[in-house]
Formats: structure tokens, sequence, C-alpha cells
């Protein structure tokens, strides 16, 4: 006997596929995958989903940004704005203790004032070096023995240049017979180098004070 082979797709009417029902459970299931589906597809479609990223970045405002900077060092006392709030010219921010400026300007003023002390002394002391008279009293110490330092330092100086003076005077008076012209040259070199030296002190003192004077004003 010959074999008769029907191909699957030709079984669609036979009695046998009719009959061949599907089990429930497999229906049930096909819903319940549809139903997930469906609900997931809705929920994707109207929900928000909220994402988080880690990162490092600088948060910048999207107008100018006015940065306050405080001139001077101190602790803030109270702070008169808040974050957000928005802030015109003239309005006060914030108050700075101002217990260490009100100290710093003390400081400032005392140099001040001993600064201009300072100057008028030296003012003083320069009059006293012109007129050859100390102008400060003895309670004025510092100033005070300063010229009466320069007063003797000038003193010796004129003694020495009298001195070499007299020297070469009297060796003059001798004659070549008794002396040499080399000896009266060597006297002569004395004399001026010692009154060079009187002299040099006087200018060299004023100079000095002028010059103090100039760097005090600066």
């Amino acid at each position: 006997m010959k074999e008769h082979i029907i191909e699957f797709k030709d079984l669609t009417e036979s009695k046998e596929f009719l009959k061949n029902k599907v089990p429930n459970f497999m229906i049930i299931f096909i819903y319940l995958i549809l139903s997930i589906l469906i609900i997931g597809l809705i929920w994707m479609w109207f929900s928000e989903t909220d994402m988080m990223i880690k990162a490092t970045g600088i948060v910048r405002p999207d107008k100018n940004v006015s940065t306050v900077i405080n001139v001077n060092n101190g602790n803030i006392e109270k702070i008169n704005y808040s974050d957000g709030k928005n802030v015109k010219k003239g309005d006060l921010l914030y108050i700075v203790d101002t217990n260490s400026l009100k100290l710093q300007k003390e400081i400032t003023l005392k140099t001040e004032e001993d600064t201009k002390l300072k100057i008028e002394k030296l003012k003083r002391f320069e009059q006293s070096i012109k007129k050859e008279k100390n102008l400060f009293t003895e309670d004025e110490i510092e100033f005070y023995n300063r010229y009466m330092s320069y007063k003797l330092q000038k003193e010796q100086l004129n003694i020495d240049y009298t001195q070499a003076k007299r020297k070469h005077l009297q060796e003059e008076s001798l004659g070549l017979k008794f002396t040499t012209k080399a000896k009266l040259n060597e006297l002569k070199a004395k004399e001026k180098y010692a009154e060079i030296n009187s002299n040099k002190n006087r200018s060299e003192a004023l100079f000095t004070v002028k010059s103090e004077i100039i760097e005090k004003a600066k």
C-alpha cells in the first residue's frame, strides 16, 4: 500500500485538528503577558523617570554674577542678605567687626603723630647746627644729646685744626736755616687737612639731617 503524505497546512479543516483545543492555562498565560506588555507601554508613555548622574562641575547662573570682596579683614557680625535675594547698589549686605580696624586706625594715627613730631625735631636740630646753638631742652634727651655729641666732635676738630695751624706757623717762623721746605709743606698739608675735616663735619651733619627729614616725609 502506498503512503500518502499530507502537509500540515492542509490539515486545517481536518477533524483531528478541529477537535484539538488550546489548554486553559496557556490562554491565561498569554493574556497575562499581553496585559503586562500593555501596562508597561502605558507606564513608559505617560510616566516620568528621574535619572541621577554623579559628576563634578560649576553651577553658573544665566546672568552676570557680581562678586563682592571686602577690602579689609575682619569677622562678620551680621549678614543682611540670603541666597537668591535681589540687592541693589547701596544696600547694606553685612556688618564687619570693626574692633581690629579701630585698633589699626589708632596705631596709624599714633605713627603719623610720632612721624610729625620726629620731623619737627629734625628741623629744629638742623637749625641748631646752623645757628651753633642747642635749641633742645634736657627733657628732649635724644636730640639734646645728639646736638651735644655733634658740638663736641666739632670742637675737637677745631682744636685739631688750631693745633695744626699753630705748628705750621711756628715752624715757618724759624726760617729755612732751622727747618726745611719739606717739613713746612708737610705741616701745611696737615693744617689744610684739619681745616677740611672741621668744615666737612658741619656739612655732613646738615646733609644727614636733611636726608632723614625727606625719608620721614615720604
